[in-house]
């Protein structure tokens, strides 16, 4: 079975230094075999890829050009992931810092990393977010999210700062499982500021999501 799920948004052209663009996220979850019985498999990948025009283009947003760059590395990831699945986590934190390692391989590496909820890769992917590689910014976003470290919350803060509003959402989905007092202001301040009602209503969403939610102990790491 293979379920494609896609969200899109329009780039403004704000300043006017641009033309029109678009920004569109694809998730690819392919799965297969009976539940709870061996055979039984599923793999995800998730890719976010950016259009911008340049000044005076006047051109419509080439949103099919955007999903088949998303949907391939998506793809990619998905046929990847097995062959990652059996490496130890050791392995996979070693494919995160060795420079010889492809970014197709960091990334397999970053997505297992995050499933395994693994406390180790944490500094690494905090390095990776605030890289130069936006693919692999965008892949340690999504390995953070699901590890939920609140040591990382100011992080992810930062770099969603200036990125569009598919990329915002992302970010407050992750400040939303990790918590914090600083990751709740942040989530008010744009719950009741941003431009984008989109973003404005995720905001707002997560915020009560955290309110409700009981004090967790204080996560160390050994």
């Amino acid at each position: 079975v293979v379920r494609v799920r896609l969200e899109a948004a329009a780039l403004t052209a704000g300043d006017g230094a641009a033309g029109p663009g678009g920004t569109l996220s694809v998730a690819v979850d392919v799965s297969g075999g009976e539940p709870g019985k061996a055979g039984r498999f599923r793999y995800r990948g998730h890719s976010v890829a950016s259009l911008a025009g340049r000044k005076g283009e006047g051109q419509s947003i080439d949103f099919p050009t955007l999903f088949r760059q998303a949907f391939a590395d998506s793809m990619q990831q998905v046929m990847g992931a097995r062959g990652a699945e059996k490496q130890s986590s050791d392995t996979l934190l070693s494919w995160l810092e060795g420079e010889s390692v492809s970014a197709g391989q960091r990334r397999q590496a970053i997505r297992v990393l995050g499933a395994r909820k693994e406390d180790a890769a944490v500094p690494a992917l905090l390095r990776m977010l605030a890289g130069k590689d936006r693919d692999l910014s965008q892949a340690a976003l999504g390995a953070l999210t699901l590890i939920a470290d609140p040591a990382a919350v100011e992080a992810v803060i930062l770099y969603s700062e200036g990125k569009p509003s598919l990329v915002r959402k992302q970010a407050i989905e992750a400040v939303r499982v990790m918590g914090t007092h600083p990751g709740k202001a942040w989530l008010f301040t744009l719950s009741t500021g941003h431009p984008d009602a989109d973003v404005r209503g995720a905001a707002e969403h997560a915020l009560a999501q955290l309110e409700q939610r009981e004090p967790e102990p204080v996560r160390t790491r050994v």
